[in-house]
């Protein structure tokens, strides 16, 4: 399989996985529970993982804590194998909105970069 295929074809799966991941925490905020980021993270890398063998697509995913948070601030590390040991390295920083609308762990107002 071509390259652009499995690109093309990820990026479909991103597109659900958004919309469900949408759907999933505007239920629990409608019922008034608080999502955690992490769990959210885990349960689409988990998606992303079903996907890739429901299609057969050989590509390898890997997911992990993220390394030194403080120094390159991910709390997960995302690598997509392209070519046998060739990756591209993802590092996430969770968000997740919370019911009252706003991002718990931001300091709005502090001096700095945030």
């Amino acid at each position: 399989m071509r390259k652009i295929d499995i690109f093309e074809r990820g990026c479909q799966i991103f597109k659900s996985l958004s919309t469900k991941t949408w759907n999933r925490i505007s239920t629990a905020h409608s019922v008034g529970v608080n999502l955690s980021e992490t769990g959210i993270t885990a349960d689409i890398v988990v998606e992303i993982l079903k996907e890739i063998k429901k299609q057969k697509i050989s590509i390898g995913v890997y997911a992990q804590k993220g390394w030194s948070e403080s120094i390159y601030g991910s709390d997960m590390d995302i690598f997509i194998e392209i070519e046998p040991n060739k990756y591209y390295w993802f590092a996430l920083q969770e968000k997740l909105l919370k019911k009252n609308n706003k991002y718990d762990t931001l300091r709005d107002g502090s001096p700095g970069s945030m």
